[in-house]
Protein backbone atom coordinates (compact mmCIF):
# COMPACT_ATOMS: atom_id res chain seq x y z
CA UNK A 1 0.00 0.00 0.00
CA UNK A 2 1.27 3.60 -0.94
CA UNK A 3 1.65 5.80 1.81
CA UNK A 4 -0.34 8.95 2.25
CA UNK A 5 2.72 11.31 0.91
CA UNK A 6 3.12 9.23 -2.12
CA UNK A 7 -0.41 8.70 -2.79
CA UNK A 8 -0.50 12.20 -3.08
CA UNK A 9 2.51 12.61 -5.64
CA UNK A 10 1.00 9.85 -7.38
CA UNK A 11 -2.33 12.02 -8.00
CA UNK A 12 -0.69 15.37 -8.43
CA UNK A 13 1.15 13.71 -11.35
CA UNK A 14 -2.04 11.72 -13.04
CA UNK A 15 -3.59 15.00 -12.62
CA UNK A 16 -1.24 16.41 -14.86
CA UNK A 17 -0.66 13.88 -17.37
CA UNK A 18 -4.80 14.27 -17.53
CA UNK A 19 -4.82 17.78 -17.61
CA UNK A 20 -2.01 17.27 -20.81
CA UNK A 21 -4.50 14.69 -22.28
CA UNK A 22 -7.13 16.96 -22.38
CA UNK A 23 -5.43 20.18 -23.90
CA UNK A 24 -4.11 17.72 -26.77
CA UNK A 25 -7.89 16.29 -27.68
CA UNK A 26 -8.95 19.87 -27.67
CA UNK A 27 -6.26 20.84 -29.85
CA UNK A 28 -6.60 17.82 -31.91
CA UNK A 29 -10.79 18.44 -32.69
CA UNK A 30 -9.98 22.00 -32.75
CA UNK A 31 -7.49 21.21 -35.47
CA UNK A 32 -10.32 19.50 -37.38
CA UNK A 33 -13.20 21.27 -36.99
CA UNK A 34 -11.73 25.12 -36.13
CA UNK A 35 -14.17 25.42 -33.22
CA UNK A 36 -13.74 25.56 -29.48
CA UNK A 37 -16.44 25.76 -26.43
CA UNK A 38 -16.70 27.59 -23.92
CA UNK A 39 -15.75 24.94 -21.08
CA UNK A 40 -12.60 24.56 -23.47
CA UNK A 41 -11.37 27.91 -23.94
CA UNK A 42 -11.31 27.78 -19.67
CA UNK A 43 -9.14 24.45 -19.99
CA UNK A 44 -6.60 26.38 -22.75
CA UNK A 45 -6.36 29.33 -20.69
CA UNK A 46 -5.15 26.74 -17.66
CA UNK A 47 -2.60 25.57 -20.30
CA UNK A 48 -1.46 29.26 -21.53
CA UNK A 49 -1.44 29.91 -17.64
CA UNK A 50 0.99 26.87 -16.90
CA UNK A 51 3.24 28.02 -20.05
CA UNK A 52 3.15 31.93 -18.47
CA UNK A 53 4.82 30.18 -15.29
CA UNK A 54 7.21 28.08 -16.93
CA UNK A 55 8.54 31.69 -18.19
CA UNK A 56 8.63 33.11 -15.22
CA UNK A 57 10.51 30.04 -13.51
CA UNK A 58 12.86 30.95 -16.56
CA UNK A 59 12.94 34.50 -15.52
CA UNK A 60 12.96 34.85 -11.93
CA UNK A 61 16.47 35.55 -11.06
CA UNK A 62 16.25 38.84 -13.59
CA UNK A 63 12.38 39.81 -12.36
CA UNK A 64 12.60 39.08 -9.22
CA UNK A 65 9.21 37.90 -8.97
CA UNK A 66 8.91 34.13 -8.49
CA UNK A 67 5.94 32.14 -7.13
CA UNK A 68 8.66 29.29 -6.50
CA UNK A 69 6.50 26.24 -6.26
CA UNK A 70 4.02 26.52 -9.30
CA UNK A 71 6.90 28.63 -11.72
CA UNK A 72 9.91 26.04 -10.80
CA UNK A 73 7.53 22.75 -11.44
CA UNK A 74 6.34 24.49 -14.80
CA UNK A 75 9.81 25.71 -15.58
CA UNK A 76 11.43 22.51 -14.62
CA UNK A 77 8.95 20.33 -16.48
CA UNK A 78 8.63 22.86 -20.12
CA UNK A 79 12.42 22.43 -20.10
CA UNK A 80 12.59 19.15 -20.30
CA UNK A 81 9.89 18.88 -23.46
CA UNK A 82 11.96 21.47 -25.37
CA UNK A 83 15.50 20.60 -24.05
CA UNK A 84 16.08 19.93 -27.70
CA UNK A 85 16.18 24.23 -28.53
CA UNK A 86 19.61 24.16 -26.42
CA UNK A 87 19.19 28.44 -25.72
CA UNK A 88 17.67 30.08 -23.37
CA UNK A 89 16.43 32.56 -26.38
CA UNK A 90 14.65 30.14 -28.23
CA UNK A 91 13.18 28.42 -25.48
CA UNK A 92 11.69 31.94 -24.50
CA UNK A 93 10.80 32.30 -27.99
CA UNK A 94 9.28 28.93 -28.68
CA UNK A 95 7.29 29.56 -25.19
CA UNK A 96 5.72 32.86 -26.66
CA UNK A 97 4.68 31.14 -29.92
CA UNK A 98 2.93 28.50 -27.78
CA UNK A 99 1.16 31.37 -25.55
CA UNK A 100 0.50 33.36 -29.00
CA UNK A 101 -1.39 30.07 -30.09
CA UNK A 102 -3.67 29.81 -27.46
CA UNK A 103 -4.62 33.08 -27.54
CA UNK A 104 -5.39 32.71 -31.43
CA UNK A 105 -7.57 30.10 -30.41
CA UNK A 106 -9.19 31.81 -27.57
CA UNK A 107 -9.71 34.94 -29.49
CA UNK A 108 -11.61 32.84 -32.15
CA UNK A 109 -8.89 34.09 -34.54
CA UNK A 110 -7.45 32.09 -37.67
CA UNK A 111 -4.41 30.08 -36.28
CA UNK A 112 -1.86 28.16 -38.84
CA UNK A 113 -2.47 24.01 -37.93
CA UNK A 114 2.06 24.36 -37.63
CA UNK A 115 1.27 26.42 -35.10
CA UNK A 116 -1.24 24.40 -32.94
CA UNK A 117 0.76 21.28 -34.05
CA UNK A 118 3.44 23.04 -31.94
CA UNK A 119 1.23 23.02 -29.25
CA UNK A 120 -0.05 19.60 -29.91
CA UNK A 121 3.71 18.14 -29.84
CA UNK A 122 4.59 20.30 -26.59
CA UNK A 123 1.65 19.15 -24.35
CA UNK A 124 1.89 15.40 -26.01
CA UNK A 125 5.35 15.51 -25.05
CA UNK A 126 4.81 16.79 -21.16
CA UNK A 127 2.02 13.88 -21.14
CA UNK A 128 4.96 11.74 -22.24
CA UNK A 129 6.74 12.99 -19.22
CA UNK A 130 4.08 13.03 -16.65
CA UNK A 131 3.56 9.32 -17.97
CA UNK A 132 6.93 8.40 -16.63
CA UNK A 133 7.15 10.30 -13.77
CA UNK A 134 3.41 8.52 -12.88
CA UNK A 135 5.64 4.61 -13.60
CA UNK A 136 8.40 5.87 -11.23
CA UNK A 137 6.45 7.06 -8.32
CA UNK A 138 4.64 3.89 -8.50
CA UNK A 139 7.82 1.56 -9.04
CA UNK A 140 9.79 3.19 -6.90
CA UNK A 141 7.69 4.50 -3.92
CA UNK A 142 7.93 8.04 -4.89
CA UNK A 143 11.34 9.04 -5.56
CA UNK A 144 10.02 12.85 -6.68
CA UNK A 145 10.13 15.87 -4.72
CA UNK A 146 7.13 17.63 -4.21
CA UNK A 147 7.91 20.82 -5.73
CA UNK A 148 8.23 18.36 -9.06
CA UNK A 149 4.75 18.07 -8.83
CA UNK A 150 2.63 20.89 -7.92
CA UNK A 151 -1.03 20.47 -7.52
CA UNK A 152 -2.99 20.11 -10.81
CA UNK A 153 -4.23 23.39 -12.27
Amino acid sequence: MLSRKTFNKLSNSLKWGFFSDEIVLILSVFKETGSIDSDEKKLLLKAKKFLEDAIKGHDWMEKNTFDRSKSAYAFSQAAKVLSHLETSENFLKHMQCLIQTTNSINDDKETKNKDIELLISFFTHYGKNQLEITENIVNRGGEYDQWQLMKAL
